[in-house]
């Protein structure tokens, strides 16, 4: 009988180091995902993503929505961290907001991991190029309006991502004196297409030369092809945005849509990130964790995208020389 009973105790040793390697009785690492809303696809994926990876790695994971309200946003971050979870993602949002939140956090000894944003008191910042994809926008629409027109910006407040697509967009109408930027026109969440449409279709009627739109997501961007259409501008009117979200890409899609370009990033691969560093952190230690990486930036065109855009191209310097020094011997 004692033999018997000592065969089961090893038994249930074995499957503790073998199944389960935090130990048989090991508590569930909870970790708490704050979305600014769930209103397009980037926000749908991004936590589908972070919550599919780690609960694939046995986490629990708690999800809060903040219905496009960011002191909402910033109030389920502070209860995560009230909480005790494990760790804290906040998964896209107005970066600002969350600047003395994530000092807290720190400061708690809570790993948080920041998609979108770049926040003091993160472990890591997971980001599409937002910098070269807002030039890339500022550099299409230059060269479709030949350097001269009239602009208008659609933009969100606050969200750093949006601010730095913008800003490096208008960054490059430096070199074209010829362009003027009429306005930066502020749509929300709420109803971004309805609004979106509203102000491209009052711009046009009082600037009906007007030939350029930069907007910073999505959603606006299909209210703008929309007033575009209406009004007759399809000839005239470019469009740099960004974003790839169903909706847009089908506008864009239509033979009878203004020739435009999306500066685009895979917000799923981007939540992938995202659960993978806090895995690591949890399971390695922050130091085994990037401060900042970019994840995939896409620039997509209705129009011929290899013409319109250059092509960035990661390589060893060995293949750079290959390529760029071809006719001298590679001294490496």
């Amino acid at each position: 009988m004692r033999r018997k009973y000592n065969f089961a105790i090893l038994a249930l040793i074995l499957v503790s180091v073998f199944i389960f390697p935090n130990g048989v009785f090991a508590k569930q690492k909870v970790i708490g995902v704050t979305a600014i809303w769930m209103g397009n696809d980037w926000n749908i994926y991004c936590s589908g993503e972070i919550k599919k990876s780690l609960e694939a790695k046995g986490y629990q994971v708690i999800h809060s929505n903040a219905e496009g309200q960011t002191r909402k946003q910033v109030m389920d971050t502070e209860n995560f961290m009230q909480r005790k979870v494990d760790g804290i993602i906040i998964a896209g949002g107005e970066g600002p907001a969350f600047i003395e939140v994530s000092k807290k956090i720190k400061a708690a000894g809570i790993p948080l991991v920041a998609v979108d944003m770049v926040l003091p008191g993160s472990i890591s910042g997971v980001y599409a190029d937002n910098y070269s994809g807002g030039t890339q926008m500022g550099i299409f629409l230059s060269t479709k309006m030949k350097g001269e027109g009239k602009v208008i910006v659609l933009d969100t407040p606050g969200w750093h991502s949006l601010l730095i697509r913008a800003r490096m967009a208008q960054a490059t109408f430096a070199e074209f004196p010829g362009i003027q930027v009429l306005n930066t026109f502020e749509v929300g969440v709420d109803d971004p297409v309805g609004n979106a449409y509203n102000i491209v279709k009052s711009t046009i009627r009082q600037h009906p030369d007007l030939k350029g739109i930069i907007t910073t997501w999505d959603m606006p961007t299909v209210g703008a092809i929309k007033a575009v259409k209406e009004m007759g501008k399809t000839k005239q009117i470019f469009i740099s945005a960004a974003d790839p979200g169903k909706p847009l890409l089908a506008e864009m899609a239509k033979p009878d849509a203004p020739v435009m370009m999306v500066m685009g990033q895979n917000a799923r691969v981007l939540g992938q990130l995202a659960a993978e560093f806090m895995d690591r952190a949890l399971t390695q230690g922050t130091d085994s964790v990037p401060l900042s990486v970019f994840g995939p930036t896409y620039f997509i065109s209705n129009g011929d995208p290899a013409k319109d855009f250059s092509k960035l191209t990661p390589m060893t310097p060995a293949e750079c020389w290959d390529i760029y020094h071809y006719d001298t011997k590679r001294p490496f």
